[in-house]
């Protein structure tokens, strides 16, 4: 019950009638006109005594100004109204003796107590009875109660009468106002998914820590001003570290940098380079590649992004040529290597407020250098040819691929709820003037779920398939998904080592291959956040359960059918950072993929 009307109930309990009428209704006039951003605009469910706090935060992180008077208006009519109805009762008439009951005893008291009928006779006029409306029938199946929809859609909405940003000292207004997925002149309610998704977006962007959305009063009743506090982060990062030791390769090592914000005009530029000894594998040589790209969005104030990239690397793949399959000797192996040099253009473009689409076109000039003739001598004394799964000399690859992004993330690095889908199509075609023809599709989805003690479970899955004969560098590798065996830089295989096997199966003789699946589940403990340096920071423990196969394996088996799927099990844990210069993790993954055993 609002405050006026709880006043006004006890006045009427202490025998305050007409008198009351005036006071009440201009405090109540005055009570409505003094907070017009009260209690109206706090999220449903929230009780009168959560409404008298200045200030408060709604389930989107969406923080409600009022004014102090508000408080100060309510607690002042509450005195008045109890003075009132103490003065009404003790001025009270009472009836003479000797006077009849029916006539009042002076003017004032007519204008307090009505004419009362006298206790012997029956009353003139006929008591009024208030109207009873008939109940009115519903269809069958109708509920009586409102239903959850019908009562959100009856939340007040409010004008954006303007948006004022604040904090951002490098990052220009415009890169920020058109993240936002709520507009001047929109009439929304408080609890509109695109606050809480405006401050996801902003987030997403790379350029800030924290982002918080609040309301103010407007110029007048109905109309409000939002106000996007932003706090900026480092833009200039290490994006990647390449380090890394193997029986193969000594040692390998390089790093990538970006600034993610250039000049405040939301342009990011990356680049990144490895580097790796001369590998202990026959005719290998040393391996280096060199990438970078550039992304500019809103070009000419269109809502487009547009990118390009370069790629050039030297590279030594590894074939096997003797021994088990299971044996990653660098001994075992023969070298390959081989040459890439292209670039990649595209475009991207939202289709929705979570939902984002990148179409690219890639082409590369390969050159392999394939030794003729080379054979995989047998454990038991076969030969078969070495399958290099790459055309010897020139060749060139052409591509388009196309995704489609769906990222409800509550932050891009360390999030704590929402969900990541990302679908992908490469094709290559000599429709494009490839030398190669494969289809290549792949799924990823990630789902995060915060406990009701602040811990975090992510469940995820992965999975691919290649129609056609792809070149090996476009093929699931094992090190790309498998967390306890080294992965590619830039492209570039630098370790002989296999699967580790755990289950028994004919995993560890998967390197590049069709067929990839991948579950997962993580449990993530959150350790600080809001540093200066280091803005956040979890402790992980992340288990899997890997599939990798070509198409032509999966009609051959040679053992029984448990130790024929080629299955294994990847396991890592370890620490998260995201700090001011860039995101570190420091896990056991890490240190047992370097370990052979």
């Amino acid at each position: 019950m609002p405050p006026v009307a709880e006043h006004s109930a006890a006045g009427r309990s202490l025998g305050l009638r007409t008198f009351t009428i005036l006071p009440v209704w201009l405090v109540s006039s005055a009570t409505k006109a003094a907070r017009p951003l009260s209690t109206r605009l706090l999220p449903k469910g929230w009780g009168s005594s959560q409404a008298g706090d200045a200030r408060r935060e709604s389930r989107w992180g969406l923080v409600v100004e009022r004014r102090a008077s508000t408080a100060l208006i309510g607690a002042a009519s509450g005195l008045i109204l109890s003075l009132l109805a103490v003065a009404g009762a003790r001025a009270q008439p009472t009836n003479p003796k000797n006077q009849p009951a029916s006539q009042p005893t002076s003017r004032r008291a007519r204008s307090v107590t009505p004419p009362l009928p006298s206790p012997t006779t029956r009353p003139t006029t006929r008591p009024t009875t208030r109207p009873t409306t008939p109940p009115t029938s519903k269809p069958a199946g109708v509920s009586s109660t409102p239903t959850k929809a019908s009562a959100e859609d009856q939340l007040p909405r409010y004008l954006i009468e303007t948006i004022e940003i604040r904090g951002n000292s490098k990052t220009r207004e415009a890169v920020i106002r058109r993240a936002l997925q709520v507009k001047v002149g929109q009439r929304l309610a408080v609890d509109d998914p695109g606050f809480v998704g405006s401050r996801y977006r902003l987030l997403a962007l790379g350029f800030f820590s924290d982002v918080q959305l609040r309301l103010k009063k407007g110029s007048r009743r109905g109309r409000v001003v939002l106000v996007v506090q932003v706090k900026e982060r480092g833009t200039i990062v290490l994006s990647d570290l390449f380090l890394g030791v193997s029986e193969a390769t000594a040692a390998w090592g390089g790093l990538g940098l970006a600034e993610r914000n250039f000049l405040g005009r939301g342009i990011a530029l990356e680049g990144a380079f490895v580097l790796g000894a001369d590998p202990d594998v026959e005719r290998a040589k040393l391996q280096q590649a060199y990438w970078g790209r550039i992304t500019a969005p809103w070009i000419a104030g269109i809502p487009l992004e547009l990118s390009a990239s370069f790629l050039c690397l030297r590279g030594s793949e590894f074939f096997r040529q003797a021994g088990a399959e299971g044996d990653g000797a660098p001994g075992n192996f023969l070298s390959s290597p081989y040459q890439r040099i292209g670039g990649t253009v595209g475009l991207g473009f939202e289709l929705g407020r979570w939902v984002r689409m990148q179409v690219d076109y890639r082409g590369e000039a390969v050159e392999a250098d394939i030794p003729a003739g080379a054979v995989w001598q047998r454990p038991d004394g076969r030969s078969q040819p070495i399958a290099f799964v790459i055309e010897s000399g020139p060749s060139v690859l052409s591509l388009i691929s196309a995704a489609i992004e769906f990222d409800s993330r509550s932050d891009p690095v360390l999030p704590a709820r929402g969900s990541f889908l990302r679908v992908a199509v490469d094709a290559s075609t000599r429709l494009v003037g490839s030398s190669y023809s494969y289809l290549k599709l792949s799924v990823e989805y990630k789902r995060y779920f915060k406990l009701g003690w602040g811990h975090i479970i992510a469940l995820g899955i992965f999975s691919g398939v290649i129609f056609g004969e792809a070149p090996f560098f476009e093929k699931f590798f094992i090190g790309d998904l498998n967390d306890l065996v080294p992965s590619r830089s830039l492209g570039l295989n630098f370790s002989t080592m296999p699967s580790r096997d755990i289950f028994g199966t004919t995993i560890d003789a998967k390197r590049y291959e069709d067929l990839a699946l991948l579950p997962t589940v993580e449990y993530v403990i959150p350790w600080f956040r809001g540093g200066s340096f280091a803005y956040a920071g979890d402790f992980f423990m992340r288990i899997g359960l890997l599939f990798l196969s070509s198409k032509d394996d999966l009609g051959v088996r040679d053992r029984p059918l448990a130790e024929s799927i080629p299955v294994d099990l990847t396991i890592d844990a370890g620490l998260r950072f995201d700090t001011r210069i860039g995101i570190f993790r420091v896990s056991v993954g890490n240190g047992l993929g370097r370990i052979p055993f």
